[in-house]
């Protein structure tokens, strides 16, 4: 017994099988009365409709013949439809293919066989419509023929079965496609070649405001603005030419509502053919939310949301192009760096809303003095920047034109601006570069900008500053002292502190301040005001700041325990920054107590600009500390914000004189009025009196005549170490 071999379509032919739906159906009148006219008509025992499975054959009808299935590796049938034509086998026990068959050999002792193919719509053999005798036979031509068209007949039937079952399908799906249309988003319009409307969805009266009837029959032209409805008419006639399915889309159009109201769409077109007749199917999406949502993004993308100008990233792609231009006519452009002094004291002050107001109006005030083709952009807090194009040719003339609308600014800014009803005084300081070409990236001009900023800022803001090379060289000398103060940080030995010897009237000492040095790896030892800025950069004040605590509370008490009868008051400075740390309370509580020292052999230097900012609070901090018996100097007396009322509610102990009125003491009249005053107002106040910075034997009578009862300066003795200080005690006794 052999085995047919299958064909590659095997898998198709089952697909086939499967759709047809018959599988294991309920026996058909239709079918068997096939069955039953072959039999009768060929004088045939058995005849069968056989369905060819993927491991059975399966019979839809079976007449003289109880079983409804055999293994397909046992059909006749499985080889029948191997061919078109069909096969007939004469004695099957002669035929090599089937004379060990068990359907052969056993029950139903086939002999003859005769099987015509059933076909599907694609041509797909199915099975068969076949004969079976117990006894050899063969057909004539004209028998042959009759179980075709017998088979043609089962064939048919088996395609209308298919043929209702798709009537049903087709009608569920014409039902669930009207709902699927008029449940549709977006608008969709049928339409003839002609342009007249066949049938709209729900959301198509929504959109244009029309009911059904109203544009069901009009021509598709009412729903798009007469300007451009001739050229879409045009614009369908010229992409639709051709045979059938074609689409096109267009990105963007105007639309009409019924009211006249104009939007913009979107358009999906596809030409279809229903039967000879040619129809276009429109599918419409409104573009006014997308639009809107698209343009929001960009103002956010590209635009400062408080200020309304551009941000940084508007303003780099603005400035690549002014570059651009630059490099093609030749005329110079300027960058100008901007920003709002001391910006965050007005935060902290009056609140961030308040803040956010005044960076509106200074923008405003800004973009009302900019020149035609300036740009205006905000890239940080409080940081604005402009840009300049078209200047002129001449670096010199670019020079004089942007200083003058600095100076212009500068002026303006000057002038109290009105924020929430509340007149503000503000001042700007400006950094500004010049350039010509693409030389120099958005980078480099906004890193030179920032340096010549950085530098008006030193120079005590509200001006103006030109790049030069030189700033550079500085900040490059600045960020590499800045790079070793971080080293050092961590190395103790890199931090002497000195004593520099305080005395009285006398020439006796009666104290010392406390002083830092930084010993540098290659300028030496530097004094404070060398590396003050970059430590505060660093954020090393605080630490640093308890580091000089902590050795001078260790250092005095040493001295207390040697001398118990000698009093003697250490000064040491509190910078602004360690004043305000909020720790600073507990934390002189800690190192006063493992030091063991007494604190009333401390005094804390504080300068005027600790007086700046909330005065309650810091008469509360003052307070707490002198509780513990400390006392509290005022340095550099006259040098800062100076205010009596200062004097009044400060728990102050002695005002120290700035060295910078004591230098020209024997020839000013006009310092030795001043020292003269501020001692006899401390005196009168009731506060020790001490003036530092003396140098010479003079400066020392005079600050006696004036009332001064401390003194401070080389004229005594240079800082000290702490084991030179001892010596200079003992040769002083």
């Amino acid at each position: 017994m052999t085995q047919p071999l299958w064909t590659s379509t095997e898998t198709q032919r089952l697909a086939a099988l499967c759709q047809t739906g018959l599988l294991d159906t309920p026996p058909e009148e239709r079918f068997d009365r096939l069955t039953r006219m072959a039999a009768q008509h060929f004088g045939v025992p058995v005849s069968l409709i056989s369905l060819v499975d993927a491991e059975r054959q399966w019979f839809k009808s079976h007449f003289g013949l109880e079983i409804c299935e055999t293994h397909r590796d046992h059909s006749f049938c499985s080889h029948a439809i191997q061919t078109a034509e069909g096969m007939q086998v004469r004695d099957a026990t002669e035929d090599v293919r089937f004379n060990t068959n068990p359907l052969v050999t056993g029950t139903p002792h086939i002999r003859f066989y005769a099987g015509v193919p059933l076909f599907y719509w694609h041509g797909e053999r199915l099975g068969t419509l076949c004969l079976i005798d117990h006894e050899p036979r063969q057909l004539s031509t004209n028998e042959w023929q009759f179980l075709v068209d017998l088979a043609a007949i089962a064939s048919r039937e088996i395609q209308a079965t298919r043929y209702a079952a798709l009537g049903d399908e087709l009608t569920l799906q014409t039902e669930r496609m009207r709902t699927v249309f008029n449940n549709m988003r977006d608008s969709v319009v049928l339409a003839s070649a002609q342009g007249v409307v066949l049938d709209i969805n729900h959301e198509t009266e929504v959109l244009f405001g029309y009911t059904r009837s109203e544009l069901i029959g009009a021509s598709i032209n009412r729903l798009m603005p007469p300007s451009i409805a001739a050229e879409h008419h045009h614009y369908l006639t010229r992409e639709f030419t051709g045979p059938s399915n074609a689409m096109a889309e267009i990105p963007e159009l105007t639309g009409v509502r019924s009211d006249g109201k104009k939007f913009p769409l979107t358009i999906a077109l596809s030409s279809v053919h229903v039967g000879a007749e040619r129809q276009f199917v429109a599918v419409i999406r409104d573009l006014t939310e997308e639009k809107a949502a698209a343009a929001a993004m960009e103002r956010l993308a590209f635009y400062d949301p408080l200020t309304e100008v551009p941000n940084r990233r508007l303003f780099l792609e603005r400035l690549s192009q002014v570059a651009n231009d630059s490099a093609r006519t030749g005329y110079f452009g300027a960058l100008i760096l901007l920003d709002l002094d001391d910006f965050k004291v007005i935060n902290d002050s009056r609140g961030h809303s308040f803040g956010d107001a005044l960076l509106h109006s200074l923008t405003q005030l800004l973009s009302q003095a900019l020149p035609e083709g300036g740009l205006l952009a905000r890239i940080g807090g409080d940081e604005f920047v402009l840009v300049l194009q078209h200047l002129d040719d001449d670096r010199t003339t670019a020079h004089q034109a942007t200083e003058k609308l600095v100076d212009n600014l500068l002026k303006l800014t000057r002038q109290p601006l009105t924020v929430q009803g509340d007149p503000v005084t503000i001042s700007l300081s400006f950094g500004i570069t010049l350039f010509n070409g693409l030389d120099l990236n958005a980078d480099d001009l906004l890193a030179e900008a920032d340096i010549a900023l950085y530098q008006s800022k030193r120079d005590g803001k509200a001006r103006a500053c030109f790049y030069t090379p030189a700033m550079q060289a500085i900040m490059l000398a600045e960020q590499t002292l800045l790079d070793e103060l971080k080293h050092s940080a961590t190395q103790p030995q890199d931090w002497p502190v000195l004593l520099q010897p305080q005395v009285n009237t006398d020439g006796q000492c009666v104290g010392a301040e406390v002083l830092l040095r930084w010993q540098h790896p290659t300028r030496g030892l530097l004094t404070p005001d060398q590396f003050l800025d970059q430590a505060e950069q660093a954020g090393l004040l605080i630490p640093v700041g308890y580091f000089v605590l902590r050795y001078a509370c260790n250092w005095l008490a040493h001295w207390q325990k040697n001398n118990p009868d000698r009093t003697f008051t250490l000064s040491v400075n509190i910078s602004p920054t360690q004043f305000r740390d909020p720790i600073l309370l507990p934390e002189l509580a800690r190192i006063i107590t493992e030091s063991g020292v007494s604190p009333t052999g401390l005094q804390f230097e504080i300068t005027e600009s600790v007086l700046i900012h909330q005065l309650d609070d810091v008469v509360a901090t003052m307070m707490a500390v002198k509780k513990w018996g400390i006392r509290w100097a005022l340095d550099d007396f006259g040098t800062g914000y100076s205010s009596l009322s200062y004097l009044r509610r400060l728990p102050l102990a002695e005002l120290k004189i700035d060295r910078s009125f004591i230098r020209f003491l024997a020839s000013s009249k006009h310092d030795q009025a001043i020292v003269h005053a501020i001692a006899q107002l401390g005196n009168t106040l009731g506060f020790q009196v001490l003036a530092e910075g003396i140098e010479t034997q003079a400066q020392w009578q005079r600050l006696k005549e004036f009332g001064c009862q401390r003194l401070q300066g080389y004229y005594f003795s240079r800082p000290l170490t702490p084991e030179s200080f001892a010596g200079w005690l003992a040769d002083q006794s």
